[in-house]
């Protein structure tokens, strides 16, 4: 025990291959002050992508289902309404608690080659404030490069009986210019049918250039 306990006195965990999932618990103003810090380093990113070489031509704004994702189960269709919804045109057709369905995707049509995307959390809509029952029909999300490699998997099943509604990274997921995300779910056990979707923002930004949809 006392070796165990030298040994992790000398662990520096900023320089793991990744720190994986969800944070046990967060408030508002934690949620805040990861915004704030994403936002740094992906307007460094877009620098460095050569989107804005300056502050000045950036802008950084959330993410907007219509304008930065497409419906993978419509052959990557544009995604016309803001309204979040997974997934968006059709519905969960698991029942197995492990059969994962893509989601989202990111390509050319969706300007991936004009922006970098981070995704930091989820947070449940359309559930009111006095739920007494759990509402999600998902477990996970797995976040991967499409075709490339799975980047790494949120379970937010603390959706369902935490006092906050929403979850957040202990690693948020950065897509950067001409990155292809690939978003895949993790359908629950409940039965499958036109009502089993979920209805999750995904908590994020997006930084671009200046103009791009939005001026100030």
């Amino acid at each position: 025990m006392i070796q165990l306990h030298r040994r992790k006195q000398g662990v520096d965990l900023g320089k793991l291959g990744l720190y994986s999932g969800t944070h046990v618990a967060l408030t508002g103003l934690d949620l805040r002050t990861l915004r704030d810090t994403m936002a740094a380093f992906a307007v460094a990113q877009a620098q460095i992508n050569v989107i804005g070489t300056t502050e000045s031509g950036l802008t950084v704004r959330p993410i907007y289902q219509n304008l930065d994702l497409l419906d993978a189960n419509n052959s990557d269709a544009t995604i016309t309404s803001t309204v979040w919804r997974q997934p968006y045109s059709s519905n969960y057709t698991a029942t197995d608690g492990a059969t994962t369905q893509t989601v989202y995707h990111t390509d050319r049509n969706s300007k991936n080659d004009q922006k970098i995307l981070v995704i930091f959390g989820f947070r449940a809509i359309n559930i009111g404030n006095t739920r007494t029952q759990p509402f999600l029909k998902s477990t996970q999300a797995h976040f991967w490069r499409k075709g490339t490699k799975i980047i790494d998997i949120w379970d937010y099943q603390q959706l369902n009986s935490s006092n906050e509604s929403f979850v957040a990274a202990v690693t948020p997921i950065m897509y950067k210019k001409n990155d292809l995300a690939e978003i895949k779910f993790v359908a629950n056990t409940d039965t499958a049918d036109a009502n089993k979707v979920d209805g999750l923002e995904v908590l994020g930004l997006v930084v671009e250039g200046l103009g791009q949809n939005v001026m100030g």
